[in-house]
C-alpha cells in the first residue's frame, strides 16, 4: 500500500499482558523510553469515556488513563488504559489476563512523507517493547470505525 502523503488515521490497539498493579513499572518503562527521546513523560489524566455510538448503554467509565501525544509533523498520538472499567466492564472480555491496554493512533490528518511513515513504524515498535512486559495486537481500526 502506498502511503506517501496518506492523510488517514492508522490506530491500533494492543494488550499488555500484566497485573493491574504493574501500572508504576508499566509506566516508568514507558516514561524511560519517553525521555530517552527527548519526548515528555506520559501525563496522568481523567479521561473522557470511551463511548461507542452503536452501543450507548455499553459507555465505559475509568478514574484515569495515561497519554501523550506529538504536535509536530510526524504527528502521533498514544494512551494507555486499564482493560477493566470502572464498572468492571472488560474492553477486551476474551483478554482477561491483560490488565492495560495501548492505543496508538500513528497519523492524524495530515501529510506525511515516506521518511516520516518509517519513523512513525519504528516509533511505536519500539513503545511496545519499552512496556517490559508482553505486548500482542488486539485491534486493527478502520477508518471511521469507532474505538471499543
Amino acid at each position: 500500500m502506498n502511503t506517501e502523503g496518506s492523510s488517514s488515521m492508522e490506530a491500533y490497539e494492543y494488550g499488555i499482558y500484566c497485573r493491574l498493579e504493574d501500572e508504576k513499572k508499566l509506566v516508568q518503562n514507558i516514561n524511560q523510553f519517553l525521555v530517552s527521546l527527548n519526548y515528555r513523560k506520559m501525563y496522568k489524566t481523567e479521561p473522557r469515556a470511551i463511548r461507542d455510538p452503536d452501543n450507548p448503554e455499553g459507555e465505559k467509565r475509568y478514574a484515569y488513563c495515561y497519554r501523550q501525544f506529538m504536535k509536530e509533523v510526524p504527528r502521533w498520538y498514544f494512551d494507555i488504559y486499564p482493560n477493566q472499567d470502572l464498572d468492571g466492564q472488560s474492553r477486551f472480555p476474551d483478554y482477561l489476563d491483560i490488565a492495560w491496554t495501548l492505543y496508538v493512533r500513528k497519523t492524524d490528518h495530515v501529510k506525511n512523507s515516506a521518511e516520516d511513515r518509517i519513523y512513525l513504524d519504528d516509533f511505536f515498535s519500539r513503545l511496545s517493547s519499552s512496556c517490559g512486559f508482553p505486548v500482542q495486537l488486539l485491534h486493527s481500526y478502520s477508518e471511521g470505525e469507532n474505538r471499543k
